[in-house]
């Protein structure tokens, strides 16, 4: 039994050779995007289509910056006042740095008085090259411009101990040559999503004939992040200072501070 052809059919027939092959071009493309599905109209992941386009964004952003692009920031570590303050009832400590993720340049402020005055404004100048991807090696020098201390080069490394501690030790030699050497522990607590606890620990040695402690400073903070760059707080500072001088007599005492820490 015959039956007439489709219009379709009719359709290819009556076409030229040239058009026939073009119908046929397209109808192969449909089948194969059907028969594949969305994967491959998306291409596969990094390789083309939004997932691939989004990882492709992330790996230019990673490469740009591990080869050296330059970045900076400034952070305000300590903005503080209260009977807890060591030398004052105030006191200041920040840090502005730039550079890149090998090697950068910071510059460490840290200040404290009482009322309008400042008795210690103490900037640091540092280099800071990365030798592991938690260990920086730190070479620069400093001055205390409030008072009548001597400039001094310095020398150290700071970085991540176990259990998120962030520690920093540097050798001092100051003009006279006088050694010390200063250390540094940084913990930071999360007990909720914006509530951390932070203890703090501050010291100071003369190394000159001996080992000798200078100053010493152990505080507990609890700050509450209205944003990871901006933080109220309150603590309790307990601080030693043995005396800048031979005979000065050694101060020790304790007390509340409240204040603010922020990142730009």
């Amino acid at each position: 039994m015959s039956s007439s052809p489709s219009p379709m059919a009719q359709r290819i027939a009556q076409a030229d050779p040239q058009e026939t092959s073009t119908i046929l071009e397209v109808a192969i493309v449909a089948a194969t995007l059907t028969l594949a599905g969305p994967a491959a109209a998306q291409g596969p992941i990094g390789h083309g289509g939004t997932a691939g386009s989004d990882m492709a964004r992330t790996r230019g952003a990673l490469c740009q910056d591990s080869r050296g692009q330059a970045l900076g920031g400034v952070q305000l570590d300590l903005a503080e006042v209260g009977d807890g303050v060591q030398d004052g009832d105030w006191r200041l400590d920040g840090s502005a740095w730039a550079g890149g993720d090998i090697s950068r340049v910071r510059v460490g402020v840290s200040a404290a008085g009482s009322g309008e005055s400042a008795d210690t404004v103490e900037v640091e100048v540092f280099y800071v090259r990365a030798f592991d991807p938690r260990w920086h090696l730190l070479a620069g020098l400093g001055k205390d411009f409030g008072g009548d201390g001597p400039a001094y080069l310095t020398a150290g490394v700071e970085g991540l101990i176990p259990y998120g501690i962030q520690t920093s030790a540097e050798l001092l030699v100051d003009e006279q040559g006088e050694v010390g050497a200063r250390f540094e522990a940084v913990s930071d607590q999360r007990l909720t999503r914006r509530l951390i606890l932070q203890p703090r620990l501050e010291a100071g040695l003369r190394l000159d004939g001996g080992v000798e402690a200078q100053e010493a400073e152990a505080g507990l903070r609890l700050r509450y992040e209205v944003r990871p760059e901006l933080a109220p707080y309150v603590g309790w500072v307990w601080s030693h200072n043995a005396g800048e001088a031979p005979g000065e007599a050694a101060r020790s005492g304790s007390g509340l501070v409240v204040g603010l820490t922020a990142g730009f």
